[in-house]
């Protein structure tokens, strides 16, 4: 981790610490396995190192987690921003983490499979929101068939700005499975770490 990264993580691990929700622990695992994926088993190693040594932060044991389990989302949010400041990830590269979580997460694929219409899709990922996060609300505000575009709101949750990218990321996926428009992409318009009271992602196909 380079000195400037690590003047930030020190600052946004202690605000990540106070964290009070919970998530599925299909989320940790996951993020594990980008690492794996990206920097190897090495990379994985060092920055376990680096986080316990000088942040006293350990990963539990993930064979004891079950995916639909509910842990505490520090834990997640924790290891993905480390990630992100250690290994200099870049704001692509957590969009495509997003898209991939999807392909990675066996429910989510299979509502997609099983909702034909886009709009009832995009309804459905909105109202699925509480079923892997205790905090926050996600709604569908605007479907424009015409326009090929939806906004998505999201209130109530606040972590980490580059988590956001990550759930455009995860929206945008979901968003070409049921389009099967390559050129389909999500775009944050609001958010709470920009002066909004909510979270606005515009979907356009």
């Amino acid at each position: 981790m380079n000195e400037e990264n690590k003047k930030l993580f020190d600052k946004e691990i202690v605000e990540l610490e106070q964290l009070k929700g919970e998530e599925r622990g299909v989320d940790i695992k996951y993020l594990v396995e980008c690492v794996i994926r990206k920097e190897g088993e090495d990379g994985l190693k060092e920055l376990k190192i680096e986080l316990a040594e000088k942040y006293d932060f350990f990963l539990p044991d993930l064979n004891k987690i079950k995916d639909v389990e509910w842990i505490s989302e520090v834990i997640p949010h924790i290891f993905l921003i480390a990630s992100i400041r250690f290994f200099g990830w870049s704001e692509e590269d957590i969009y495509q983490m997003g898209k991939g979580a999807v392909s990675y997460s066996r429910t989510i694929k299979m509502f997609v499979k099983y909702f034909a219409s886009i709009k009832q899709t995009i309804q459905r990922a909105a109202n699925s929101w509480n079923e892997y996060y205790t905090e926050g609300t996600m709604s569908m505000t605007s479907f424009d068939k015409e326009k090929k575009e939806a906004i998505l709101e999201l209130r109530d949750f606040k972590t980490h700005p580059l988590v956001c990218v990550y759930i455009s990321g995860v929206i945008a996926k979901i968003l070409e499975l049921v389009t099967a428009e390559k050129g389909s992409r999500v775009e944050e318009v609001r958010c709470v770490f920009k002066g909004d009271d909510h979270h606005a992602f515009r979907l356009i196909w």
